[in-house]
């Protein structure tokens, strides 16, 4: 679930890659054109498994991600979604250096203990809690006071009686932790907790793999080149709206 590459170049200053179209606009964009700004059980398990898969093929090549966030996933023309803007992305085992968007940033990445994949399979749990919420977990009014919620963490979550929603709590909860040795992605099962909870339970991953499950939704797109998908969001009125992003607010890395 990564966008193809076709080309590559480079001169004196700069790299340059060719990399296919993903026509059907970002998945932010297609959570706040919802009339209750969150998604259904099938939008939601299909979406995530696709970004569960990237994740774990990023993590079995050494590579850590580090900028998940729904604005980062991009719908294909066919219907399922695919990660960019790799800026963040790092080959290694572990980092000490922080980066991210300020509401998806990980405790152990706060506190500057140094972190592995771990920090993606955190943000993946506020991806999901953003998919059925239709806000963010730990989102305050100051940076500070996020971080202190991202470090306490203070996880609100609401019990539900249906099983999809039973499910995806127990997945928000086990991602969301603040221990990570105890966080689902990072043990020695590796992705394997995360793809065997209910919340999957009607994924098939080996025909996800194959590109042979039918997306929840296919994009209406007029051409080859058409990006009317992409649409400029009003990010200060959705703050002060019902949802709650902090999208544009990037933490600086130092390599």
């Amino acid at each position: 679930m990564l966008p193809k590459l076709f080309l590559s170049s480079q001169d004196a200053d700069c790299l340059y890659l060719v990399l296919e179209l993903l026509q059907g606009g970002d998945l932010f964009s297609a959570l706040v054109d919802r009339p209750d700004q969150v998604f259904d059980e099938v939008h939601s398990v299909f979406y995530t498994a696709c970004i569960v898969e990237a994740l774990a093929y990023m993590h079995c090549n050494g590579i850590l991600y580090r900028d998940l966030k729904p604005e980062n996933v991009v719908i294909a023309a066919n219907g399922y979604v695919k990660l960019v803007d790799f800026g963040f992305a790092k080959r290694c085992k572990r980092s000490f250096t922080m980066c991210g968007t300020q509401d998806y940033i990980s405790p152990e990445m706060i506190l500057g203990r140094g972190h592995g994949k771990g920090v993606d399979y955190w943000a993946l749990g506020n991806v999901i809690f953003e998919f059925i919420y239709g806000y963010l977990p730990f989102s305050r009014n100051s940076v500070s006071d996020t971080f202190g919620a991202i470090v306490s963490g203070d996880l609100e979550i609401t019990p539900y009686d249906e099983p999809w929603l039973t499910g995806s709590n127990v997945l928000i909860e086990n991602l969301l932790n603040t221990n990570v040795a105890k966080r689902w992605g990072c043990g020695h099962m590796g992705v394997a907790p995360i793809r065997n909870c209910h919340f999957f339970s009607k994924i098939d991953w080996s025909e996800l793999a194959e590109i042979k499950i039918q997306p929840p939704s296919i994009p209406k797109c007029y051409g080859p080149d058409d990006v009317s998908n992409f649409k400029d969001v009003d990010i200060e009125g959705i703050k002060a709206g019902v949802k709650s992003y902090s999208g544009d607010q990037k933490c600086f890395e130092n390599f």
